[in-house]
């Protein structure tokens, strides 16, 4: 693992560190580095550093998926998409290159070259233990490289095409009345301050824990929330019930009254909590909840206790009837044939 970079020098690209007064750039091939390469002093200007740079990377530079991901992150393709999806991608990318290695080192050192369906497979078999994960990283592996191919000649195919992707059954999870109760106790006794309003708002709103984290002041009237959906789903306007009302109640942040923030939800700067943050604070109040002797459920199913719960149809913003039972949990009630 290599060092931390000081601050000042936090905007230097990967493979580049300060050496003797000067900047040296190292590339990383074949799971090793290479020949070491002056830039120039340091202290010069930022814009001939880049330029300078460009030139070593373009000459030198190993084409890797750290080359390709760089190169689709500065497209319009990626530039379009959601903020949502942006993050998601990024986050995807970010979880194979420093959470997995392989024999060469890092998968985002990997020659791309080097890419083929069984690599690919092996990767998949090292996350048989997360394989939601792995099923989300093979899809964001397949838009990459799909991209790629239509734009560089040395990426001649897509070796994610024909992997399979493991089969996850849907959850039937239902979390009970009296649980999710409990884990709303825990969450305002042990969670951050804003935990029990985003509990309530994936809940009663039915909502993805990110679309919780993203609606604004402007999306409240005295008597809807408006709720932007994410994945192809339908937007919706919430009626607010009383007890919808508590929870946008708890979701005013008590600790940093910032007049000018134009989030519900908010951090101490105004811009809205991150997902991250979100995630760590919830599976810290899930551990307590589970000592306490409950049984432990996932955030996204309390978006499935929202559409079994709730018995008007437009409520979850699926476009397809199909789509609204992959969440509905409940068993119908039905008369005997005689």
């Amino acid at each position: 693992m290599g060092r931390k970079k000081r601050k000042q020098y936090e905007w230097l690209p990967k493979h580049v560190t300060v050496s003797k007064g000067y900047f040296v750039y190292r590339p990383w091939i074949n799971g090793a580095y290479g020949k070491q390469v002056s830039i120039g002093r340091v202290g010069m200007l930022k814009s001939d550093f880049f330029k300078k740079y460009e030139a070593i990377t373009n000459n030198a530079k190993q084409h890797d998926l750290h080359w390709l991901f760089e190169k689709y992150e500065k497209s319009d393709d990626f530039n379009n998409l959601s903020n949502a999806t942006k993050r998601d991608r990024r986050y995807y990318y970010v979880w194979m290159s420093e959470k997995y290695s392989s024999s060469f080192g890092s998968w985002s050192d990997i020659p791309l070259s080097e890419y083929s369906p069984i690599l690919i497979r092996q990767f998949m078999d090292s996350m048989d233990k997360k394989k939601t994960m792995a099923n989300h990283i093979l899809r964001f592996l397949r838009v990459l490289f799909n991209w790629g191919m239509q734009r560089y000649k040395l990426i001649k195919s897509n070796p994610c095409k024909n992997v399979k992707q493991y089969s996850i059954r849907s959850s039937s999870r239902y979390v009970e009345d009296w649980e999710y109760n409990a884990f709303l106790k825990c969450a305002i006794k042990h969670g951050e301050w804003y935990l029990p309003a985003v509990t309530e708002l994936m809940y009663l709103c039915i909502l993805r824990p990110s679309e919780s984290l993203t609606i604004k002041k402007m999306d409240i009237t005295e008597t809807h929330v408006l709720c932007e959906r994410t994945k192809g789903s339908l937007p919706t306007r919430v009626k607010i019930s009383p007890r919808l009302q508590e929870a946008l109640d708890l979701a005013k942040n008590k600790k940093a009254k910032i007049h000018s923030a134009i989030w519900l939800l908010y951090d101490k700067e105004g811009q809205p909590i991150k997902y991250d943050a979100m995630a760590k604070a919830w599976d810290k109040v899930m551990e307590k909840f589970v000592e306490s002797g409950g049984k432990k459920f996932k955030r996204h199913e309390l978006k499935h206790k929202g559409v079994t719960d709730n018995d008007d149809i437009k409520a979850s913003g699926h476009k397809t009837e199909s789509m609204r039972l992959l969440y509905k949990h409940s068993i119908d009630e039905t008369e005997s044939t005689k």
